[in-house]
């Protein structure tokens, strides 16, 4: 009996995820959740070593989730200033901006605070870390929000029982923005951007502020993904504007896998639509493209301006990225607008927005067998 015991049970070695970033690339950071037995697993890289010309914030690549590639890259390679006088900038996005770190990455009991999360009045300026507490009685000289000592630049990762945070603070100017990215256990991923201003300059003066996300999903690899419009696949390149209907949303699914990404907007990215202005700046909300190498600089497409962002050029040209390039079975790109509206006079206040992405399909882990199995 001992030996056919003996010779039916199946002792199996170590269990390691099937794939798991490196993060080895200049500036590069990688950061996994849980800490023990991670669910997500990714690279970082905070503004300044982000990739794009002039930057594009908070970078995360090689985004993966319970072992599963998520996402190449995701970034913010375009940001624009557009003001009422048609006046317009291309904002640069490389340049570290102070925030108020958290008191400690594993389940913080304060959260990291950007320029964005402490200006809260339409009329009175945060400033610069330790930023001013507006609701002090003796603002502008009265309490701050903080201590100098815990202000500093980079990414702040926050870890809770139910998902993870990474916080970045960057600025251009008088205007400082605030990115972050929230991982959930069940697979969801929001991203969110803020738009605000440390001083007041042009406070006086409506203007709109605009991001485009760049995502290259790459669902269990570059190849194979295909784009919807809610249920409807699409063969070619497009963009598509935010219509406010129930079921409106877009996906990208590897077609081989069945696993994919559902992305939906948020009530916040319906309050301003295309071309506020009537400048004919900004015209669409998402579009998606074919993954695509500049021609003659051999860098990937991050803009409708490849390889420059010249701060005067602020008339995104959609057909740029949008030529009419086949989808099928390829690799794809898709590109997010969020914007905010800033009234004269009465919107000093920190604005954001930004989709939710909501896995499809079966994400289960898989699981190898280091040393395949042993018998006793």
């Amino acid at each position: 009996m001992k030996s056919i015991l003996g010779a039916t049970l199946l002792i199996f070695s170590s269990q390691i995820l099937a794939q798991s970033p490196a993060c080895t690339g200049p500036g590069e950071n990688k950061v996994s959740w849980p800490t023990d037995d991670p669910v997500w697993e990714m690279c970082y890289l905070r503004p300044s070593d982000s990739s794009a010309a002039q930057g594009s914030s908070l970078e995360i690549r090689d985004v993966y989730y319970n072992g599963h590639l998520v996402m190449e890259k995701s970034h913010v390679p375009m940001l624009f200033a557009n003001y009422s006088t048609s006046t317009c900038y291309r904002d640069w996005k490389n340049t570290n901006s102070d925030f108020l770190r958290a008191d400690q990455v594993e389940n913080p009991t304060r959260p990291a605070y950007t320029t964005c999360d402490v200006s809260t009045s339409q009329t009175k300026a945060v400033f610069n870390c330790p930023f001013k507490d507006v609701n002090d009685p003796s603002y502008p000289n009265g309490a701050n929000v903080g201590n100098a000592a815990d202000c500093f630049q980079g990414v702040q990762v926050e870890k809770y029982a139910d998902h993870m945070v990474l916080t970045t603070n960057h600025s251009a100017a008088w205007y400082k923005y605030s990115s972050r990215y929230t991982f959930y256990l069940d697979g969801r991923i929001q991203p969110r951007f803020g738009f605000g201003n440390s001083d007041g300059t042009n406070h006086g003066i409506t203007h709109w502020h605009h991001a485009y996300w760049r995502v290259n999903f790459d669902i269990d690899g570059p190849e194979n993904d295909e784009m919807y419009i809610n249920d409807t696949v699409q063969s070619t390149e497009f963009f598509d504007f935010r219509v406010q209907r129930p079921t409106q949303s877009w996906s990208v699914i590897d077609s081989v896998s069945g696993r994919g990404y559902r992305i939906e907007p948020t009530a916040e990215d319906y309050l301003v639509g295309t071309d506020p202005g009537g400048d004919g700046y900004h015209e669409v909300d998402v579009m998606a493209t074919k993954y695509k190498i500049v021609a003659g600089l051999g860098i990937p497409e991050y803009s409708d301006t490849p390889g420059s962002n010249n701060l005067g050029n602020c008339t995104m040209n959609e057909n740029a990225l949008v030529n009419g390039e086949s989808l099928a079975g390829e690799d794809v790109v898709f590109w997010y607008r969020t914007a905010v509206n800033d009234i004269a006079n009465l919107s000093l206040n920190c604005k954001s927005g930004g989709p939710i992405y909501y896995p499809i399909g079966d994400w289960t882990r898989d699981l190898i067998f280091e040393n395949g199995f042993e018998m006793p």
